[in-house]
């Protein structure tokens, strides 16, 4: 089952840098993943952190920050990615008659990676984790990085300006009245 947005929000507050970007005012190119690719990562993205009040990781660009990590910092997994997302649209295909993740209603994805997270699919735990773990980072993180557009997550946590240790104006770091 999906942590809730204010668990994750716990669970990595503490590992928010202070940083200045804002984030894309358009979403960037893609450099790996194909628009598909990108797709279906913002709908896993979404069903892992989804939309309330705030965008959820998908809507806030967890697509393009792991686009962008794919082609930087992870270039060493790109074989474990791609076995992940062959082994993936193998096990969609068999579990629902030949149809593509893409094709299903939000209801089945929402029900299969549901079924991931659970453990009921050992086959795709890998790539599931690698998957999750890069959305958090992508939701939490800078949006420097490729996601967090706009500061989502940070308006969410309402994360302030500060300073930085050099005195310099930062954005992000300081969590005033905490969460809702």
């Amino acid at each position: 089952m999906p942590i809730t947005r204010r668990e994750a929000a716990a669970a990595v507050a503490t590992f928010i840098l202070p940083l200045e970007a804002q984030g894309p005012a358009e979403p960037p190119r893609l450099g790996f993943f194909t628009p598909n690719g990108a797709k279906l990562i913002e709908i896993i993205a979404n069903i892992l952190i989804p939309p309330d009040e705030f965008p959820g990781a998908g809507d806030a660009g967890a697509a393009y920050y792991i686009d962008k990590q794919m082609q930087g910092p992870y270039k060493d997994k790109l074989d474990m990615w791609r076995a992940g997302l062959f082994t993936f649209s193998s096990v969609v295909k068999h579990h629902y008659q030949g149809r593509s993740f893409l094709t299903l209603s939000p209801d089945e994805q929402k029900q299969f990676i549901d079924s991931i997270a659970q453990g009921s699919v050992p086959a795709l735990r890998g790539i599931f984790d690698f998957i999750y773990d890069l959305t958090l980072q992508g939701y939490f993180g800078s949006p420097e990085h490729g996601g967090n557009w706009q500061r989502t997550s940070w308006k969410m946590l309402r994360i302030e300006d500060v300073m930085d240790g050099d005195g310099h104006a930062a954005h992000g770091g300081a969590v005033k009245g905490g969460a809702k």
